[in-house]
């Protein structure tokens, strides 16, 4: 049916694991060994895909960090009370209303409820906040002074600073 992609990926995954592990000599050069392990059991490959959406999260709460860190708007402090209530309920009191959210949006056995949620997750969010609060006004401002667009301030200027925020996201 349709959602049993999902499940089917993972049975797949565990028996590519169970049978490398049976058919393996681990009596030979351990890096060859190790190398044929992975490569049979499609880890490098799925590590690949979890590095991209890592990425794509980080980037996501980073430039939503910057923008409720430096943007005047109006529901601005509201926006961030609300941010830091989410962070206070306890996952568990969630599991069951995302499920049916999940279960209605026909997400059940797919891969997006693994992915959306904890894509811009309170956390990280308030993380680069907070980070991006040391960021000098003037900097940005130079920067637009200069000439480059608000992309281009947060490619060139906002990453490289935050850095280490990143790093320990």
């Amino acid at each position: 049916a349709r959602g049993n992609h999902v499940t089917a990926t993972y049975v797949g995954v565990l028996s590519d694991v169970h049978s490398a592990l049976s058919a393996a000599s681990f009596t030979g050069k351990p890096p060859h060994s190790v190398l044929a392990f992975a490569v049979r059991t499609r880890i490098i490959a799925q590590c690949g895909s979890s590095y991209y959406l890592s990425c794509a999260a980080a980037a996501l709460q980073c430039a939503c960090g910057l923008h409720v860190s430096k943007l005047r708007f109006r529901a601005r402090e509201p926006l961030f009370v609300v941010l830091l209530a989410t962070m206070m309920i306890p996952a568990g009191v969630g599991m069951v209303p995302n499920y049916i959210i999940m279960s209605k949006l026909h997400w059940i056995d797919t891969y997006y409820p693994l992915i959306i949620p904890g894509i811009a997750n309170a956390f990280g969010i308030f993380w680069m906040r907070q980070y991006c609060l040391s960021l000098s006004n003037e900097l940005l401002d130079a920067a637009r002074i200069d000439g480059a667009g608000e992309f281009g301030i947060f490619w060139r200027i906002v990453l490289p600073v935050i850095r280490p925020a990143l790093a320990s996201l």
